[in-house]
Parts: C-alpha cells; structure tokens; sequence
C-alpha cells in the first residue's frame, strides 16, 4: 500500500500514541532495567590473622630430615581412603609447591555438612530479604547484595574429612534481587551464589593422625614451608548459580540451595 507524505504524516504520531499506551497497559520496564544484573564478586579476602602459617616460604634450608619427611607425607597421601579425598587433595596440592590458588567447591561442603548449608541458607535470607525490600518499590527495581566474610569450622564431630582437608574457612554470599508486582503483591526473581575462602597453612601446635600410627604435627609438616619444600596457598571457590523465581520476600519461606547432595 502505497501513503502519501501526507498520510505518512497523520500515521506517525497515531503509532506512537499507541505504543505508548501499550507500554503503560502492561507495565513494561524501561529498556535499561531489563539489563542482566551482575553477581557480585567474592569479598575482599579476609586480612591476616596473628600466627598465621609456620613463617616465611623458603627462608631456611632444608635438612636431610625436612626432605625424609615430605617423602614420607606424599607417600602416605597413596594410602588415604576415598572418604579423605578432600583432604589427601588439597594436603598434595601443598606438597606440590606452588602456592597457586586452589579451588575447593561450596556445594561439595554443603553436600557433606548440612549444618553449613543451614549457615549458607540463614546467610542468604538475611541478605537476600534486605535486598527484596530496597527493591519493592515503584514499578520495581534490581537490588544486588553482598555478605561479608564469615566463619565456619569444621571440628572432627562436625565432618572429619572437611577438618582435615580445610578445618575453619570463610563463607560468603552475593546476589541479585528483581522484584515486581503480581497483582497487589510484590514478588522477585533471586539469583545468588556462595564464596569459600581459607588459607591453607599449618598454624598451630597441634598434631593430626593422617593415617592410623601416622601422626603429624603443624609445626612439623609446617616446617616444610620454611624449608621450601612445600607452599601454603589460598583455597577459594564459587558455586553455581542458584536461582528462586516469584519469591514472596519472606526469608522463612527462601528454600535453601539446591546443591544435588543429601542435606
């Protein structure tokens, strides 16, 4: 069909009065609130602790017994069982001198301790609730939230392998919220994940049986550090996104994440 400029003229605004319209009849967002919000990063890492680690890398020559010793560990780690295999991994990874960053999965912590994927979920409801909150108001937003570090620890009682492999860590969590109305009622979409973080060194006076007849003790396999035969790292980790649509706001009612495991 063939308009004049004329009839151009005339169509042009009549469209735009009805694209109007439909943006205000079904509530439509404007184009920058519909951008994909960004999880946070993990918080910066926790500041050093008094006694942290055994003392400076490779600042000592190793002896004919330093050396005799890491032999000795790394040839124990053959022998660990499978349900130490958290453990015998990140204790090799020591052994391997490299001090590289390694990483350990929340959701594998979680699967083992359920009394730390209660400590994750309450963590996420407080944050998460705040968020929803900020968020409900106008025609709705996208809040992001953040935790800061805090602290579990994994006693023998509690998991023996999660003692051994990492014994006390630092969790976190970060997300975003997006919330609209549904009728009178306000819901939002949550997206969040968890962040580990430990300092694997030896850092204290105390011993641990890494196999039965096979007892260590900090100072011991910490020597290894100073003598640079082995280095200490940082543990970190992230976990998958875990998401809960047309959420009520409510922290009771945040189910707690979904990691696969028993717990």
């Amino acid at each position: 069909m063939y308009l004049s400029p004329s009839q151009i003229s005339q169509w042009v605004p009549l469209t735009l009065l009805a694209l109007t319209s439909l943006i205000a009849h079904t509530g439509a967002a404007p184009l920058e609130n519909r951008a994909v919000a960004v999880i946070p990063g993990p918080p910066s890492d926790p500041p050093f602790q008094p006694g942290d680690g055994q003392g400076e890398w490779d600042a000592e020559n190793p002896s004919l017994k330093d050396r005799a010793r890491k032999v000795a560990y790394s040839a124990a780690l053959k022998l660990v069982p499978a349900n130490y295999a958290h453990a015998a991994i990140n204790l090799r990874h020591y052994l391997d001198n490299t001090g590289t960053d390694f990483v350990n999965q929340p959701e594998d912590i979680m699967n083992d301790i359920p009394l730390f994927k209660t400590a994750v979920t309450e963590l996420a409801k407080r944050q998460a609730s705040a968020a929803f909150l900020a968020a409900s108001t106008g025609s709705g937003a996208t809040r992001t939230f953040r935790s800061g570090w805090n602290v579990f620890y994994s006693t023998p009682e509690i998991n023996k392998e999660w003692y051994y492999a990492l014994g006390g860590f630092s969790y976190a969590v970060a997300g975003t919220v997006t919330t609209r109305k549904v009728g009178a009622a306000w819901v939002g979409d949550l997206s969040y994940k968890v962040y580990i973080f430990d300092r694997y060194n030896w850092d204290g006076d105390k011993s641990t049986d890494i196999l039965p007849g096979i007892t260590v003790t900090d100072k011991e396999i910490g020597r290894l550090h100073v003598v640079g035969l082995a280095r200490e790292y940082a543990v970190r980790g992230a976990s998958r996104v875990f998401k809960v649509l047309a959420w009520n706001g409510k922290a009771g009612s945040l189910p707690g994440p979904v990691t696969g495991g028993r717990g």
